[in-house]
């Protein structure tokens, strides 16, 4: 397991993914040293079949207004096509979330254009 775009996680959960020493990346930790999480991001899924789980969530509200929880200091839309960039095994699968269509568009339209962006990759 990989998450990236972690924040917001209270200390039990915390606790469990440092237990199960789950790699992950805060926004600030990508936006301080992208290169950085890249490079572990290729190790860890190198020659991997991989499940993507993307949580509009992750992206910073100024790009992603329209999500269930809507929080300041996200990524952005380059840093996560450099992260995709740097998947180096087979995407076998993929799920959505975390949009609410029921408040406009503009999340939307980002949402299937980093599908696209994953599809790229297959």
């Amino acid at each position: 397991i990989c998450i990236i775009g972690l924040r917001s996680v209270n200390e039990d959960l915390m606790s469990y993914v440092d237990d199960k020493k789950i790699l992950y990346f805060t926004p600030r930790e990508i936006a301080d040293d992208l290169e950085n999480a890249q490079d572990q991001i290729s190790m860890f899924t190198e020659d991997e079949k991989i499940w993507i789980n993307l949580d509009v969530d992750c992206f910073d509200p100024s790009i992603a207004p329209n999500v269930d929880y809507p929080e300041p200091e996200g990524i952005n839309f380059r840093e996560f096509q450099e992260i995709v960039s740097a998947l180096k095994g087979k995407i076998i699968g993929m799920t959505l979330c975390g949009g609410n269509p029921m408040q406009g568009n503009v999340t939307e339209f980002l949402a299937v254009k980093s599908v696209f962006e994953i599809l790229s990759k297959v």
